[in-house]
């Protein structure tokens, strides 16, 4: 989830100039006079997922109680 990004084609330059002042903005690229692709991070990562390394220290926790 970490390395997924938000992309926006922006035609007006306005609109260009606000989001290249935010904080997320990573790059943008001209495709042609009018339309420019601006690739913004996230501002929020949701860990949906479970990571293995939480589940592997807890099943060593148990282990260990169990052998105490």
């Amino acid at each position: 989830m970490r390395k997924r990004s938000n992309v926006r084609l922006i035609a007006d330059p306005h609109k260009l100039a606000r989001a290249a002042g935010k904080a997320t903005f990573k790059r943008s690229e001209i495709i042609n006079s009018d339309l420019v692709l601006v690739e913004m991070e996230r501002s929020k990562i949701v860990l949906n997922k479970p990571i293995a390394i939480g589940f592997t220290i807890l099943e060593y926790a148990q282990l260990v109680m169990f052998h105490f």
